[in-house]
C-alpha cells in the first residue's frame, strides 16, 4: 500500500491522520519536525506527504520543508498537502508558490482531507 508521510509538530494532529489512514490501508510515517520529514521523506520516498507550515520545534518551517522536498529530484513530484491553523491571507498563496498541491486550514474535516488523499493515490 502507498506510504504516507504526516510533518506536524501536533502529536495529536498527526495521530489523527493516521489513525484515518491506516484504516483504510495506507502506511503512515510520522515526523514531528521538518528536519525529520526531510530524513524519512529522503530515506523512504513517500506517495504523499501532509505537512503542517508552524513546525515549533524545527530550524525551518513547513514553507522551506516544502521547497526542500520540491528540489530533491526524486521528490518534485510527490502530492504535498498543506493542513495549518494559519489563516493569514498570504498563506494559502505561499503554501501552494512554495509546492504544495492543496492547502487545508484549520481544523479540517477528516474525511475531506482522507478523500482528497485518496484521490491523489488511488
Amino acid at each position: 500500500m502507498a506510504l504516507v508521510l504526516i510533518v506536524d509538530d501536533s502529536h495529536d494532529n498527526a495521530s489523527l491522520v493516521e489513525a484515518s489512514l491506516t484504516v483504510l490501508g495506507y502506511d503512515v510515517a510520522c515526523a514531528y519536525t521538518a528536519e525529520d520529514g526531510l530524513d524519512i521523506a529522503y530515506q523512504y520516498h513517500p506517495d504523499l506527504i501532509v505537512a503542517d507550515l508552524r513546525l515549533y520545534g524545527s530550524k525551518i518551517d513547513g514553507w522551506e520543508f516544502i521547497r526542500e522536498v520540491r528540489a530533491y529530484g526524486p521528490l518534485h513530484d510527490i502530492p504535498i498537502i498543506v493542513t495549518s491553523v494559519e489563516v493569514m491571507p498570504d498563506d494559502r498563496p505561499r503554501a501552494l508558490e512554495a509546492g504544495a498541491n492543496i492547502y487545508y486550514p484549520k481544523p479540517f474535516r477528516i474525511a475531506e482531507l482522507r478523500n482528497h488523499i485518496k484521490d491523489w493515490l488511488g
